[in-house]
């Protein structure tokens, strides 16, 4: 199972380095669900995220990602300490201007143009995430397993469209 895994997983990634030019290292814009679920199971984001996509990873987190689990109090302070050790993204929102959800998207864009892979745990982003062509998804399976999903269909009809005009 786990070779079949880390093949999909590199077909993906080359997905995303053919058609949106993607380059290493990968900049993964990590939500505080994700650090809290991988907390929780204890899985290292930082030894992972390499293993998982066969390249240099750099984790980043946005000010409001990181204020917002310092907000959640002690239940999320250990999220929170992971969290300061990533690249911290100068978002330019002010404290409580807007939510860690809204952020992510904000720094996405219309086509995520930094070419960033969203990791989170959080349902409804991984809906929004997946509206922005070229946004890849990495997630917690079973709250254990990190995954990245397949490309999304808003990613594939850019795919077809430069497919299609390249001929």
């Amino acid at each position: 199972m786990k070779i079949k895994r880390q093949k999909s997983h590199r077909k993906v990634m080359r997905f995303y380095q053919t058609v949106f030019g993607f380059q290493e290292p990968y900049r993964a814009l990590i939500d505080g669900t994700f650090i809290n679920a991988a907390l929780k199971s204890k899985v290292h984001i930082k030894e992972q995220l390499p293993k998982l996509l066969g390249a240099r990873t750099t984790p980043v987190v946005t000010e409001c990602v990181y204020q917002e689990l310092r907000d959640l109090g002690a239940d999320f302070s250990g999220s929170a300490i992971i969290a300061r050790g990533y690249y911290r993204l100068k978002c330019g929102h002010a404290k409580g201007e807007c939510s860690a959800a809204d952020c992510i998207v904000k720094q996405l864009g219309t086509n995520n143009p930094k070419q960033y892979l969203v990791c989170t745990q959080d349902k409804a982003l991984r809906e929004r995430v997946r509206h922005v062509p070229g946004a890849g998804l990495i997630l917690l399976h079973g709250g254990q397993v990190p995954i990245v999903e397949q490309p999304s269909d808003a990613s594939l009809r850019i795919a077809r469209k430069q497919e299609n005009g390249g001929l």
